[in-house]
């Protein structure tokens, strides 16, 4: 505590004109006692402090407004209550883009230091959705006692489907794992500074999780074991049982879903250890999921019922509708489509009744499939246009190459390959924008079957992309597809490089 306030007070002794410096601190009586701290520190100072609302929309304007417009404030000023109008539950904060839109207008109207007092979740946020903004600091600062909801951007029940990065485009992931890792760079791997450990553990598990949507399943695996090492070292128990669940998806993702159950059963039993039911709610849902990829689905319908129960007790609405969604891929898979269709509409109703536009889309989508079972491709295709629409709406890249695909299955189900076609190019497009490599690879094995009722040849060119791809990332469908080109009699490209 002492040696962070020291480090602040000798940046803000030698700023010169304007200069950001960020301080990470999550309890707000000890923010206000270290700024009050900080000010009895340096006399010569005249401190100003702008509190931010939950209907503040540009912070400069709320500094100009509240530390002396017209006039500049003569600083240093200390800008808190980012929380407010940063709430870490949605995916858009128009705040932040104003931050960067207004940058090169700090330094001109404000020419003293700023600092930023930020729980380290808004920090996270700065980094993702201003970071031409944060360029400008010239430090971060952090203070401990970091609180469970400033754990929120590692938490399970926000990375289990509508999270606040899964709607990113390939650039934006890419440019956010650079910052991640600039971040890691700066701090020492080998340090004392409990704090410092906490943040390293938090920002490995973000980049762990930015990995897995990358198709990067082995750097994932080793993100995670190190936020592991660093979690138990610290003692963490609810940020072990979090790497232990990102280390299952990542297994889960390379197609071993045996070592996947293995680590989620552990992460089970660290959710009944320290109580966190939402967690074991996710974690349950994670075990049904690895189970029916076994093809235990009468085993996964027990963990789905148990998850169902769990966020029907917690009052977790949305959690609920992906219980319900879970059970109806469960009945599916057991060849119900019927009963599939029911918890799909029950959980279709959860998500317009909570105004989750991704949950909606998600259950439209899996009607579509359902319908298209039972050999209604008409009925499947208004339910995955109406999926299509909402996940353009929303900026889901990833739901939007989903739904394309589906319509190409569905239109090629009628008989109709050549449009099938046109929606997997739409599909291969996206996949290959926001860099999902399993995308990729089923847009062309899906292009591939298409093209065989036009021309084998061509049909073997995609599959021979597809196999590539499957092959690169390690997933099980490999072998299927190198079985189907020796049945048409093509080669097969060789294994990628080590």
């Amino acid at each position: 505590m002492a040696e962070g306030l020291q480090t602040l007070r000798r940046g803000l002794r030698r700023a010169e004109g304007f200069a950001l410096f960020v301080a990470v601190c999550n309890q707000v009586p000890e923010r206000d006692s270290l700024i009050q701290e900080l000010a009895d520190s340096l006399p010569g100072f005249e401190f100003r402090t702008v509190h931010l609302k939950e209907d503040t929309l540009d912070p400069l304007e709320e500094v100009l407004s509240q530390a002396g417009s017209p006039s500049p404030p003569p600083g240093p000023v200390m800008v808190v209550d980012f929380d407010k109008p940063l709430p870490s539950e949605v995916p858009y904060h128009p705040i932040l883009q104003a931050l960067n839109l207004r940058r090169p207008e700090w330094p001109r109207i404000i020419p003293h230091p700023v600092v930023f007092w930020v729980p380290d979740y808004v920090l996270s946020l700065l980094g993702r959705e201003a970071p031409d903004f944060l360029d400008w600091r010239s430090l971060t600062v952090f203070f401990p006692n970091a609180t469970d909801r400033d754990l929120l951007p590692i938490r399970s029940d926000v990375w289990d489907g509508d999270s606040l990065y899964t709607n990113q485009t390939h650039s934006e992931r890419l440019a956010r794992v650079e910052e991640l890792r600039s971040r890691l760079a700066m701090y020492p791997e080998a340090t004392t500074d409990a704090q410092i450990a906490r943040m390293r553990a938090k920002w490995l598990a973000e980049l762990g999780y930015h990995q897995l949507f990358l198709a990067q399943y082995r750097p994932a695996i080793d993100s995670f074991e190190h936020v592991l090492g660093l979690v138990r070292s610290n003692g963490d128990r609810g940020g072990e049982g979090q790497a232990l669940r990102g280390l299952g998806n990542a297994h889960d993702a390379l197609g071993d879903a045996r070592t996947a159950i293995r680590f989620y059963e552990q992460a089970l039993d660290i959710a009944h250890e320290v109580g966190d039911r939402r967690g074991e709610g996710n974690v349950l849902n994670s075990l049904g999921v690895a189970h029916r990829k076994l093809g235990d689905v009468r085993r996964a319908i027990e963990y789905y019922e148990q998850r169902l129960d769990i966020a029907r007790e917690v009052g977790d609405r949305r959690g609920e509708g992906v219980g319900l969604r879970s059970l109806g891929i469960a009945h599916y898979a057991l060849g119900d489509a019927r009963a599939a269709i029911r918890f799909y509409e029950q959980a279709l109703d959860i998500a317009r009744e909570i105004g989750d536009r991704h949950g909606e889309g998600n259950a439209l989508h899996w009607l579509g499939i359902a319908h298209d079972a039972l050999g209604d491709a008409r009925a499947a295709i208004r339910f995955y246009e109406q999926a299509l629409d909402i996940a353009r709406e929303i900026g889901d890249r990833r739901g939007e190459g989903a739904a394309l695909r589906s319509l190409g299955i569905a239109h090629k189900n009628l008989g109709d390959p050549r449009t099938a076609i046109r929606f997997y190019e739409q599909q291969l497009d996206i996949a290959r924008e926001i860099g999902d490599r399993r995308g990729e690879a089923n847009a062309s094995w899906n292009m591939a079957l298409s093209r065989e009722a036009l021309g084998r040849q061509e049909a073997a060119e995609f599959a021979q992309r597809a196999l590539a791809i499957y092959k690169a990332i390690e997933d099980p469908f490999t072998k299927s597809v190198e079985r189907q080109l020796q049945a048409w009699g093509a080669s097969t490209p060789p294994p990628p490089a080590k």
